[in-house]
């Protein structure tokens, strides 16, 4: 960023046929407006909350309008990490959850070191893992027990129960 201030500094002054004074504006306009953006940018970093519960995660952003989302375990696709340029020069990386139906992330967390992102990618995966996982149910709803002698199976016994009442 400072490079690119330098270099439009050096051709105002050079180049440029306007007077002194509307290039050192424009200079210091530039400049205060890049320091106004990395200030904003910084301050929306800071935030970003999430919170990992029982059956959902939370994600809190926003500096101007805040928006609060939750991704119930139980609809949870995938997890993916992803890093872009800058962020891997810091050991940074994105966690981005995917629900059931929809093509985009649903939650994005960027920022995250590169080991708890992965920490938290496992412990997610665990989770929705366990809350798809259904409850042990009866097979066989009928109130007879079945014989483990019986060599008949279940399905073809529940047929002939059928047709007998």
């Amino acid at each position: 960023m400072m490079i690119i201030i330098t270099a439009l500094t050096v051709f105002l002054l050079i180049i440029n046929p306007l007077p002194l004074i509307i290039t050192t504006g424009f200079i210091a306009l530039t400049i205060l407006v890049a320091a106004l953006v990395i200030k904003l940018i910084h301050l929306k970093a800071n935030k970003i909350a999430y919170g990992l519960f029982k059956h959902e995660m939370v994600l809190r952003e926003g500096l101007f309008w805040v928006s609060t989302t939750a991704l119930p375990y139980t609809r949870l696709q995938h997890v993916n990490l992803s890093q872009g340029p800058a962020e891997r020069r810091f050991n940074l990386v994105t966690l981005k959850c995917f629900s059931a139906g929809s093509g985009l992330a649903e939650i994005d967390l960027p920022g995250l070191n590169a080991d708890l992102a992965e920490n938290l990618r496992q412990h997610l995966l665990s989770q929705a893992a366990a809350s798809h996982q259904l409850p042990a149910t009866k097979l066989n709803t009928r109130e007879h027990s079945t014989s483990v002698d019986d060599p008949t199976p279940a399905i073809e016994r529940s047929q002939q129960d059928s047709h007998n009442g």
